[in-house]
This record gives C-alpha cells, sequence and structure tokens, in this order.
C-alpha cells in the first residue's frame, strides 16, 4: 500500500486484509451522502496538519506552513521528517529558512 505522495509505503500481510473483508451479504450500497463535505474541504482549524500543511502549500502561504512545521516537529519531537518533509515538498525551503 502507498501513502501519499512524499514515497512512503507501508506493508501489511495478506491475511489481516483476507480476514477482514466482509461477506458478500454484508456489502452495501454507495451512494454520496446528502449535504455532506469530505473532511479535508473543512474549515482549516479543523483540519489534520497533513491537510493543512497541503492547503498552506497550494496557497503558497510560506510564513503559516514554516509555523505548522514548527509547531509539528514540537508535538512530535522523536521524528524530524514533518519539518523536512514540508520544507522539501513545497520546495520553498529558502523561503522557511530564519535569516
Amino acid at each position: 500500500m502507498r501513502g501519499g505522495t512524499a514515497g512512503t509505503n507501508f506493508a501489511v500481510p495478506m491475511q489481516w486484509i483476507r480476514d477482514r473483508l466482509p461477506r458478500e451479504s454484508q456489502w452495501a450500497e454507495i451512494a454520496p451522502l446528502e449535504k455532506a463535505r469530505p473532511f479535508w474541504a473543512g474549515d482549516i482549524d479543523q483540519l489534520p496538519l497533513s491537510c493543512v500543511q497541503r492547503r498552506l502549500e497550494e496557497q503558497g502561504r510560506w510564513s503559516e506552513l514554516r509555523s505548522v512545521a514548527e509547531f509539528w516537529t514540537a508535538h512530535d519531537p522523536d521524528n524530524p521528517t514533518h519539518t523536512w518533509r514540508l520544507a522539501l515538498r513545497c520546495g520553498a525551503w529558502r523561503r522557511m529558512r530564519p535569516r
């Protein structure tokens, strides 16, 4: 299974998936939800950090993106991937560096 565009890959044993698949009689019809929005279309202050960073990146809001990276890193200090991924992904490392 592939996660996102950053090249993160996940592997799970097929038996885990096979055991959790619904039986033929358990499937339901699929239809759009009435008047519902996907969670990623919500207000930015209600989004997961990964969605916040994408929205800020798309809008070119680099200083706010830097703040998100700093916040994220402060709350997960053992994993510097967040800051580096945000910086490299947006292609704006020069704009994000402290001067």
